[in-house]
């Protein structure tokens, strides 16, 4: 497995952002058009990232991951790009389209965001599975939180999966399959991120008290991120792990394949988010040792 330690986000960007696999002209300028805003959020941050990469090969990936802060729209995607992994869109609730967060936070626009609508449930529903679908016919690779939203619990677990971002996926799939030899090798990667210090500590319930999509919600994610950027001392640690991908035809096959969709939705969410808890509990082990060697130290 290859480790790679990057302090404070000082890697060779220009040399890796393009692998040795194919990567697509679109994905490369969504990753050169980021650049810089990675590169804000990751410098307050020493970075560990372990990958199996020579498993990684053509074709799209679907990265699952758990999801404690907004930094796991940072920290995996600099990830990716520091170690030669595929390159992914993230796919985010358009919620994170309000102007507090685009202007304070991250403009997430910058490198290809698949956007989510929440409010609308049958239309933004059909326009997540074809734009999940446009993205594995075309080869490109995403960035999943299955969670649905951070988590609350610091340090904790990740909570149950939406089940029905499966029943998107695997839609989507299908659909991708008929448009594109591509699609057929869409794998399934989990990954999980672990920090030692993350913005939104001690700002959640601040964050909730107002109700989610209000402007007071936003005005205190904005705040948290911002202390955290500018004040934050000494740097924090974060440790990602990528598992080797899996074909999802491979995931799908065998009994699978005669099975109602929820039915293999339900056995997915179930595999992979007991996998990236293995992951996570290991990265959080791994912390809290250096953090006592630290204190004895």
């Amino acid at each position: 497995m290859q480790r790679e330690r990057m302090v404070e986000g000082r890697t060779s960007f220009r040399e890796r952002v393009l692998p040795p696999y194919s990567i697509s002209q679109i994905n490369a300028e969504f990753a050169e058009r980021g650049e810089r805003e990675l590169r804000k959020w990751v410098s307050e941050l020493e970075i560990e990232v372990e990958a199996e990469r020579e498993q990684y090969h053509t074709g799209p990936v679907v990265y699952l991951s758990n999801h404690l802060s907004q930094l796991d729209y940072f920290v995996p995607k600099f990830a990716m790009l520091a170690v030669g992994l595929p390159f992914a869109r993230a796919v985010a609730g358009d919620n994170l389209r309000h102007w507090v967060v685009r202007n304070l936070i991250y403009d997430f626009e910058k490198y290809g965001v698949l956007w989510h609508d929440r409010a609308s449930r049958k239309q933004g529903l059909e326009s997540y599975v074809e734009s999940l679908a446009e993205c594995l016919a075309s080869g490109e690779s995403v960035l999943v939180f299955p969670e649905g939203g951070r988590n609350r619990e610091a340090r904790g677990n990740p909570r149950e999966f939406k089940r029905g971002f499966f029943r998107v996926l695997l839609r989507a799939w299908q659909r991708a399959e008929e448009k594109s030899k591509l699609a057929r090798d869409t794998k399934i990667a989990c990954l999980a991120c672990a920090y030692d210090s993350i913005p939104e500590e001690g700002f959640f319930d601040k964050i909730d008290r107002h109700g989610f999509g209000t402007m007071q919600y936003y005005l205190w994610d904005a705040l948290a991120h911002l202390k955290w950027r500018y004040f934050k001392n000494p740097k924090a640690r974060a440790i990602v792990r990528f598992d080797a991908p899996i074909a999802l035809a491979d995931l799908t096959s065998g009994h699978l394949r005669h099975a109602k969709e929820r039915e293999v939705a339900e056995v997915l969410s179930q595999f992979t988010r007991e996998r990236i808890t293995e992951i996570y509990e290991l990265l959080n082990e791994k912390l809290e040792s250096r953090e006592l060697n630290a204190r004895d130290g």
